[in-house]
């Protein structure tokens, strides 16, 4: 579904027979557009709310309706394995797990090793797309929104345990949201400190960081801490 307008900031909404909202969207289109793709749960009859985002937005618009061809990607609701070195797409949709808050997500299992130092990234054009990392016994170790530019989330992690990990692929806000993802994770190289260790720097050096999973977390999130003489 797509909602264009040169005169105000469009904004679409879906729901179901009942009023039960499938979708939102602002900006997904071009500029200030509007796009929503979806898998219509069951057959039957939609509402489409064509508005604008602020509350002074007149104008006119052009609504279309068409067909969309999502990627292949694993069954809803089936975690699935990603390895280092692959990319694979996925897609939010009706039959996924819904998360505390909301949204549709997918988890990823991916097998580590002491000692590496990971980057996963997750990009999609759809929504925004938000990571979350969960150690081999569950507990969070880290959640992204916007760490890989616009709307893209990416995560780093300096294994120090062996195990499995899992990846929550999910998007930002409580909506439900349907769309397509790409999720990859790479194997990085670099001299940093290992996460929540000082690390020594002195006058006139220049030295490398990276916050990442295992980092302490202060008030405004992970940080890595310095000393000098």
């Amino acid at each position: 579904i797509y909602l264009r307008s040169s005169a105000f900031d469009a904004y679409l909404v879906l729901l179901d027979e009942e009023g039960f909202i499938l979708g939102s969207d602002d900006d997904s289109g071009d500029d200030n557009d509007s796009r929503l793709r979806t898998v219509l749960p069951r057959d039957g009859r939609y509402r489409i709310v064509a508005t604008a985002y602020t509350e002074n937005g007149v104008g006119p618009y052009t609504l279309s309706v068409g067909g969309w061809e999502p990627p292949q990607a694993p069954p809803a609701g089936v975690a699935t394995s990603i390895a280092l070195g692959e990319t694979k797409d996925g897609l939010l949709e009706p039959g996924d797990e819904i998360a505390g808050d909301g949204p549709y997500q997918d988890r990823w299992m991916l097998n580590a090793r002491v000692g590496q130092r990971l980057r996963i990234d997750m990009s999609s054009t759809d929504f925004d797309s938000y990571l979350v990392l969960l150690a081999p016994d569950g507990t969070q170790l880290a959640a992204d929104d916007d760490g890989g530019g616009s709307n893209n989330a990416s995560l780093g992690l300096r294994v120090q345990v062996a195990g499995a990990y899992t990846v929550v692929a999910t998007s930002v806000n409580d909506n439900l949201r349907v769309g397509a993802y790409r999720l990859a994770v790479v194997e990085e190289t670099g001299s940093y400190p290992d996460p929540g260790i000082a690390a020594p720097i002195a006058a006139g050096q220049t030295k490398e960081g990276r916050l990442e999973a295992g980092d302490p977390t202060g008030r405004r999130g992970l940080e890595d801490r310095w000393t000098f003489t």
